[in-house]
């Protein structure tokens, strides 16, 4: 989740990340603290996973940095009045489910939420644009761990750092990260990286998707990879799946 609103201090404690993951739930995913997955580089396997989950702390954040007064409906107000807190999401999917756990984490510290619903092409071109209070969705796809931190680099432009953060000690890690000359010192600077976001929240890492690859057994030459396409490497024993008596 992407945020640039003074409100995200109090909405960051506020999000039960447990909570789309609990059994029967609609999504597959590991609970994460941190913006690198396992198997990236800067991973750092020794971080612990606990819940930022703290409501008492999250209204207190709230009341003490202006947003104590409350409407008739019992929503807080901001300095000038309404206060509305707006999240973009894409379309389908599970949009839907994301909209009712926010609006239950929300509504239990008095924030107001609306939704601005719209195709993946439209939401990125606002994203680019900087047309958002904040957003939820996914990133990665690489094995360098600096393309995830990236997204909050400053020296990064707007279409990547979407956010339009900047923090010099953010920057100076995200540098030496670059320049690292081992995974240690890759994991380093992203334990650096991870503090300051962690602290001033521009971003808030929710979860890493887990997903199931289901192989027949006629199916020769699958080795799960995690980066890029490999199906032109595949091939069909084609007796073989005639022999388990599937058409073809």
């Amino acid at each position: 989740m992407t945020t640039h609103d003074p409100a995200r201090l109090g909405t960051g404690d506020r999000v039960d990340r447990w909570a789309p993951l609990t059994p029967n739930a609609w999504l597959r995913a590991d609970v994460v603290n941190r913006l690198i997955p396992p198997g990236v580089s800067g991973h750092d396997p020794t971080l612990p996973v606990k819940s930022s989950y703290d409501p008492a702390t999250a209204n207190a954040l709230l009341d003490r940095f202006g947003y104590s007064k409350r409407d008739a409906d019992g929503y807080r107000r901001g300095p000038d009045g309404r206060l509305t807190l707006t999240l973009s999401l894409r379309t389908g999917g599970i949009s839907r489910e994301t909209q009712t756990l926010w609006k239950k984490n929300m509504d239990a510290v008095g924030l107001r939420t609306e939704y601005d619903l719209m195709p993946f092409q439209e939401i990125i071109k606002n994203l680019e644009k900087g047309k958002f209070q904040m957003y939820q969705g996914g990133f990665g796809g690489s094995p360098s761990g600096y393309n995830v931190h990236a997204q909050l680099h400053g020296r990064q432009p707007q279409r990547v750092n979407i956010a339009q953060f900047a923090d010099a000690d953010y920057d100076r890690a995200a540098d030496r990260f670059l320049r690292a000359g081992s995974e240690a010192d890759e994991v380093d600077a992203a334990r650096t990286m991870n503090d300051v976001r962690r602290t001033l929240m521009p971003q808030l890492p929710l979860y890493f998707r887990l997903e199931s690859d289901y192989v027949h057994p006629w199916v020769s030459g699958y080795r799960p990879f995690v980066f890029s396409s490999y199906w032109k490497y595949l091939d069909v024993d084609v007796a073989k799946r005639r022999r388990a008596g599937t058409k073809e």
